[in-house]
């Protein structure tokens, strides 16, 4: 199989890039990874041996992304994923309990059959309840 000399390029840049923003206390963003205590996986310095264990990327719209955020770039818990996947694995995402599963906001909204944006006002500007925001239908007033 033949890599695409750019991609691999671009490929070096994202492997940089994380290791900098672990080790790297000069690194803008440090203080979001590795000024939390992230980690990064010491043979993956070798460029060769990440790309052995995390592949290329699948296509140019893929980033490295970490499953678990309270993690660092460590074994078995990096993948490529896509924007979309990416907005879904944030520490900044509102996670809350719908149906008996925790899932985010935008997820609970969806499954609610509600738009995202509705959801949150009702439980953030207007303080309803989780259970009134994502059971009330839209355009529908709490009862008082």
């Amino acid at each position: 199989m033949t890599i695409d000399k750019q991609e691999l390029r671009k490929v070096k840049t994202v492997h940089y890039g994380a290791k900098n923003r672990i080790l790297n206390p000069k690194n803008k963003d440090y203080p979001k990874y590795g000024g939390r205590g992230l980690t990064w996986e010491s043979d993956w310095d070798d460029f060769d041996v990440f790309i052995a264990e995390v592949g290329m990327r699948p296509t140019p719209k893929h980033t490295l992304e970490r499953i678990d955020n309270d993690k660092g770039y460590i074994r078995g818990n990096v993948r490529w994923a896509t924007k979309k996947e990416q907005d879904r694995n944030k520490r900044t995402n509102n996670v809350v309990e719908f149906r008996g599963r925790k899932m985010i906001l935008t997820d609970a909204a969806a499954a609610a059959g509600l738009n995202r944006n509705t959801v949150w006002n009702r439980l953030y500007r207007d303080g309803w309840s989780m259970e009134d925001a994502l059971n009330t239908p839209a355009g529908g007033k709490v009862a008082t």
